[in-house]
């Protein structure tokens, strides 16, 4: 599968009023050719069972990075950046949990993650049996008490197992957050391994800043208004310029994955990452070496 330019005019009818610069074009270039390329190993046949966990975890992450790397193309190919701003504070979630779990010598970061996601999970069955209990007429066949139940049944088993095979044992929601820690902490211990604040860097100057597209607060709001020295408003409802550090983040992001695969031996040997991170220096950060990926 390939994803061409589109730049026309207009789009499903509606008008263009901005056009996409060269350097624009350049890096939806390199970057369209990176996702086909990854895309196409990507679908290659694995065997999740075979992986050890931290390999399918990062073979998973990969997985939505590669789809939600696909849309923010899109959207910065019709200059609409700021809905490609709130996938791409997800994908930055996923790149700073990823280098969290493979910075570890062991697979336990990897199962605090997977147990941080049977805490919410019963944490939200929880909250719906207490919904559904006090508005019974949502109740249906398949969206009932009983079925949420039974799932919150499964989770406490395995939350159990993860005690007794692996020994995560915690008493109270501090003690497992001492273990598993906020997202901005797992940035930080992620810096302390790899002697640089990039991850810090990227959690501060971009994942909250992107915070403002995703929840849409005053703050958020503004960004959609335009103001000029004569004190004139617009709204921009539609397109806008500022696509560059979308697609500029995606890529590093992407390559990012790209090398753990690499090292991890889940891409071909003759894969070209070489090519990808020549693009990287030459195209997106000209002055700069690129990022501490280890």
């Amino acid at each position: 599968m390939t994803y061409p330019l589109n730049n026309q005019n207009s789009i499903d009818g509606i008008s263009k009023t901005i056009s996409l610069t060269q350097d624009n074009l350049k890096k939806l270039e390199v970057l369209a050719e990176m996702i086909n390329t990854g895309s196409d190993e990507f679908l290659s046949e694995i065997e999740l069972d075979k992986l050890s966990l931290k390999q399918e975890l990062l073979y998973i992450n990969f997985a939505v990075v590669n789809s939600y790397s696909e849309a923010i193309f899109k959207l910065c190919s019709d200059l609409r950046p700021f809905p490609a701003n709130v996938l791409l504070r997800s994908i930055i979630e996923s790149f700073i949990n990823t280098a969290y779990i493979l910075t570890h010598n062991s697979d336990k970061r990897a199962l605090l993650f997977s147990l941080d996601d049977s805490y919410y999970r019963k944490g939200l069955g929880n909250e719906i049996i207490t919904f559904l209990k006090k508005y019974p007429k949502f109740q249906k066949e398949n969206f009932n008490i009983e079925i949420f139940e039974q799932g919150l049944n499964k989770i406490d088993e395995e939350i159990e197992m993860y005690k007794s095979k692996f020994g995560l044992v915690f008493s109270n929601k501090k003690e497992f957050e001492r273990a598993y820690p906020s997202l901005i902490e797992r940035a930080k211990a992620v810096d302390r391994r790899i002697g640089k604040p990039n991850f810090e860097h990227t959690y501060i100057l971009v994942y909250r800043y992107l915070s403002e597209f995703g929840h849409l607060s005053m703050r958020g709001l503004d960004h959609f208004i335009k103001r000029d020295s004569g004190g004139n408003h617009e709204i921009l409802a539609s397109q806008h310029s500022d696509v560059d550090p979308v697609i500029s983040m995606t890529y590093t992001i992407y390559l990012f994955f790209l090398d753990q695969l690499k090292k991890r031996k889940l891409l071909r040997k003759d894969f070209p990452l070489g090519k990808f991170n020549k693009y990287w220096k030459d195209i997106f950060n000209p002055a700069s070496k690129p990022i501490n990926r280890s």
